[in-house]
């Protein structure tokens, strides 16, 4: 049979504690406490675990005193307990690692979920409208003004009002020669006669808005015109949204919050 020696070594500041001594006819010993004997075999407790031995293995005993063998299963028992309390230790940090670890996972995942909800609602809430970019550089867009007349308007985010031309004006329907409220303006560092007038309807791709102040010129200006097309996009409709461009595609994003 295959045989486990241990060798126990007690530290005292007096004489030192004796275990129990089986001498091996291997010339081998073993040093533990003697728990049961009979006319086979014996057991030997070494503290943590036991090992039994066939009287046949045994050359010879060397028993401790009983003072000793109490004094040594004091000490295993002392050691047990210490083991005892540092696995009890070692397990309620582990807990308390693996609660940690389970916070962290559940905060991370709600954070997943609220960005997927936010981005979610963003995507919801986002218009999209086609525009293109003029040899001069400028954003390009049409817009549908009061449901049926479409119109190139510039995309102009430094211009405060949206600005019709003359032309696009008169299709609206609006009478130029005696329009109310009529004042200068300057536009491309000129005055300009213009009137303001309230859109029913601004319809930019996706985008839609009522009730849009405008601007419309009462004078046909072809320097204007070649500039701008039929207008610009200016605040009064822009800054209703927050406003991004997607040049691999080609949109503005109108988004509300």
């Amino acid at each position: 049979m295959t045989i486990i020696f241990f060798y126990i070594i007690f530290l005292f500041s007096s004489a030192p504690v004796h275990a129990d001594t089986i001498h091996l006819k291997n010339g081998q010993a073993a040093e533990g406490l003697i728990t049961r004997q009979d006319t086979a075999s014996l057991d030997l407790d070494l503290g943590d675990t036991s090992v039994t031995f066939s009287n046949a293995e045994i050359d010879s005993i060397q028993r401790s005193t009983p003072e000793q063998t109490a004094a040594i299963a004091a000490l295993w028992e002392k050691n047990k307990a210490s083991s005892r309390q540092k696995d009890m230790v070692a397990k309620e940090q582990r807990k308390k690692s693996l609660e940690e670890w389970r916070l962290r996972t559940a905060e991370e995942e709600a954070l997943k979920k609220a960005d997927a909800r936010k981005r979610h609602l963003m995507e919801a809430n986002t218009r999209r409208a086609p525009v293109v970019v003029d040899e001069t550089g400028h954003l390009i867009t049409t817009v549908l003004l009061n449901g049926n007349v479409p119109a190139s308007l510039v995309v102009d985010t430094g211009a405060p009002m949206l600005l019709l031309s003359a032309g696009v004006a008169a299709q609206l329907g609006y009478p130029l020669e005696n329009m109310p409220g009529a004042r200068d303006i300057v536009v491309l560092n000129g005055k300009h006669k213009a009137a303001p007038v309230v859109l029913k309807s601004v319809v930019l791709g996706e985008a839609y808005e009522v009730d849009v102040p405008a601007y419309v010129l009462l004078d046909e200006d072809p320097e204007i015109t070649g500039a701008f097309k039929d207008g610009l996009l200016g605040l009064s409709f822009i800054a209703r949204f927050h406003v991004a461009l997607d040049t691999n595609n080609g949109q503005l994003l109108l988004r509300k919050d």
